[in-house]
């Protein structure tokens, strides 16, 4: 939801599903996933400004080189191969991978194609389950044009074994479940050798996307994600504070140097910590508790590191604090 990200309410993508979409039996055997694409654009992203700027220098954005096309066509035809990888896959990266994530969905949405996305989540016993998600416009057989293909965190797939599964499920009793699995990799195949559709994909880092799908996306082009800047994190305090009108009293300067370093998934986290814990306060008082800067303070040093310079400002603030709390209380005493 985009609730948790802290961005304004909106739809998703498309909540229109069509019935007929694909190899959602991949997922769990039986049944089709039936989950929303989260509504990033460039337009509704905050903190992404320089981010936003390189993507469009990079040329990733934009239309479909008809004359490429029309070469790679002829060159498949000519060579009798159907099924190499072409064009690039690009993989968005960033240490904080929820940061790339959303950059690579803001971008797949950009595109305005129909989208197909691809993604892992833990199933029983620590088996993973492959969930696939689509917008219109994709059939039984994938594509039918230009569409896009988003691989989610593949730095956490276990494609060799993926990949290998049909020469272990020949006549086993296990044939039938493993269909799912065998039609999504034949999915990702057709897709990556198809010059219609762009590939995106997301990572921790450069070399474990290639080890893990590097050999069966072609070329890779990697697309760092950086720490927000401090005007990107200015922008996400200040959308904060205006949605939250009860944080809106507080430093905004300080905040956006006390969360110096951290990617944005946390700073939206933070935030938002804050602002439940300022709420149930208030249920339980049955009057209005603003978000304090302790309260708020506190909760970005437990995802700063401990020896970083802001832990350490944050960790002395509170001391002091504490210590004029308590000057205050003997004061008053006497």
């Amino acid at each position: 939801m985009a609730e948790d990200y802290g961005l304004p309410e909106m739809p998703p993508f498309d909540d229109d599903w069509n019935s007929d979409a694909l190899l959602g039996e991949a997922a769990t055997g039986s049944s089709e996933v039936m989950m929303s694409l989260d509504g990033f654009t460039f337009d509704t992203l905050i903190g992404y400004d320089g981010e936003i700027a390189r993507l469009r220098e990079s040329g990733i954005v934009g239309e479909l080189d008809e004359e490429w096309l029309s070469f790679v066509g002829q060159m498949q035809a000519q060579h009798g191969l159907y099924d190499q990888p072409v064009g690039d896959t690009i993989v968005f990266h960033s240490d904080a991978r929820e940061d790339a994530d959303r950059l690579m969905i803001a971008t797949a949405n950009e595109l305005n194609r129909p989208i197909v996305r691809m993604r892992t989540m833990e199933g029983a016993e620590g088996s993973q389950a492959l969930c696939i998600m689509s917008t219109p416009g994709i059939g039984i057989h994938g594509f039918a044009d230009a569409g896009t293909l988003v691989l989610e965190g593949i730095d956490s797939w276990f494609m060799p074994a993926w990949f290998g599964i049909g020469e272990m499920v020949a006549g086993m009793p296990g044939e039938d479940a493993a269909q799912g699995p065998l039609k999504a990799v034949a999915f990702l195949r057709d897709a990556v050798s198809n010059p219609k559709v762009t590939v995106l994909a997301s990572a921790k880092s450069p070399e474990e996307a290639e080890r893990r799908l590097g050999g069966h996306l072609g070329h890779l082009t990697f697309f760092e994600v950086n720490r927000p800047s401090d005007a990107d994190r200015d922008a996400i305090w200040d959308f904060m504070m205006d949605r939250h009108v009860s944080m809106s009293a507080l430093d905004r300067f300080e905040l956006v140097r006390l969360s110096r370093g951290l990617p944005r998934c946390d700073i939206f986290a933070a935030a938002r910590e804050a602002v439940v814990q300022a709420f149930n306060m208030s249920l339980e008082s049955r009057s209005y508790i603003p978000v304090t800067r302790d309260n708020l303070l506190d909760k970005i040093a437990a995802y700063q590191p401990i020896d970083s310079a802001e832990y350490r400002e944050i960790e002395d603030s509170a001391v002091q604090d504490l210590l004029s709390e308590i000057e205050r209380f003997e004061h008053d005493g006497c």
